[in-house]
């Protein structure tokens, strides 16, 4: 591409030579005017008197003082002026970036040179050249989007996801900030009083905690006075998914704490038929994002009534604030499952075995009380 551009700037620092000087560039030998093969000059008394000091009628009026004739030039753009606008045609945005006066090139048009649609045809030292825009990478014919995203190259504040666009890139700021992408600001939260009235809300970056006052317990955004029902609960109440029964798999059901509390006993929501059952409290382990050590379990008769049952644990279990547990239950098979058609979602897994399956999700049932 250098080399082609390199012999057009050649052909036409020529062409405006002759054009200037009236060389004659088609070979046709017409570069001035026609002019009588005899100069001799004539005496007034030798001359014949029709022909005395007559001037040649197809010589150019200013070739009678000496002075050198006006060169014929190619009018390229048809204004019938030899001037330097005849260097290309009309309309081809001739380019002057050395201050001469003098158009250095045609564009980019002219040559015959393509550029991509994603490019910009540019004056250049040795010719016209194809530059990619802005956000585009290549050699000007064929040119490739930027990724600034993936790149890093983008100037989106760090609170805010990078989109990649054709040319360019959008910023959007995250849940919990708010802004323009490009500069984004934490949201406060706690402003809209989102916990429990008996809960204390505190602002993070892009988030907030709720966490139960002293005297109740829950997870911040339902609160609980210690001692007055269940501390710690999911789908309480007495709806449940009649006909669904337990084949004997344990069953683990996921929690978090709001405030520390220490728990005095768990129920699950069961029956239809009898005999021995164990609820226990057990840690996380957040590496497996499975039931860890087993806390406190007690045993337990069950009855065929359809109902919340369980028993206190023989030593009551601290749990520690804003932490996750796991409610265990080891049911009778075939009784009734603690669980509802619908309602709060819970995560929960089961084993049989020593392997822990899941996780799942569904709408179990389970209450502790806390002292």
């Amino acid at each position: 591409m250098r080399d082609a551009r390199g012999l057009m700037a050649i052909i036409l620092a020529w062409s405006l030579a002759a054009c200037a000087t009236g060389t004659d560039i088609e070979g046709d030998a017409d570069v001035g005017v026609e002019t009588p093969t005899d100069t001799t000059s004539e005496t007034a008394a030798d001359a014949p008197v029709d022909t005395v000091a007559e001037t040649p009628v197809d010589a150019p009026a200013d070739a009678v003082d000496g002075s050198d004739p006006e060169p014929e030039c190619p009018d390229a753009d048809g204004d019938g002026v030899c001037d330097d606008d005849d260097v290309c045609a009309d309309g081809d945005d001739l380019v002057d970036t050395d201050g001469d006066t003098y158009p250095d090139a045609c564009d980019c048009d002219h040559w015959g040179i393509v550029c991509s649609v994603n490019a910009a045809c540019v004056q250049e030292e040795d010719g016209p050249d194809c530059v990619c825009n802005d956000g585009w990478e290549g050699d000007g014919f064929t040119c490739t989007d930027i990724d600034e995203c993936r790149l890093g190259t983008h100037t989106c504040d760090t609170n805010a996801t990078c989109t990649n666009t054709p040319g360019s890139y959008t910023c959007a700021c995250l849940s919990g900030w708010t802004g323009d992408g490009f500069t984004c600001t934490d949201i406060d939260e706690c402003l809209a009083d989102p916990c429990d009235t008996n809960a204390t809300c505190t602002n993070t970056p892009g988030s907030f905690t709720c966490v139960c006052n002293t005297g109740y317990t829950g997870d911040g955004f339902t609160c609980v006075e210690i001692g007055s029902g269940p501390c710690l609960y999911a789908n309480d109440g007495s709806s449940y998914s009649s006909g669904t029964t337990m084949g004997g798999v344990m069953v683990a059901m996921k929690f978090s704490t709001g405030a520390a509390v220490t728990v005095s006993r768990c129920e699950v929501f069961t029956g239809t038929t009898t005999g021995s059952n164990t609820t226990g409290i057990w840690s996380h382990d957040p590496s497996t994002n499975m039931p860890d050590t087993d806390l406190g379990t007690v045993t337990w008769a069950m009855s065929s009534t359809v109902d919340w049952q369980g028993v206190d644990f023989t030593t009551p279990i601290a749990l520690s604030a804003t932490t996750t547990y796991w409610v265990v239950w080891d049911p009778v098979g075939s009784s009734q499952a603690s669980k509802q058609d619908t309602g709060t979602t819970v995560e929960y897994r089961g084993r049989s075995g020593t392997s822990w399956n899941g996780p799942f999700t569904g709408p179990w049932k389970y209450r502790c009380y806390c002292e």
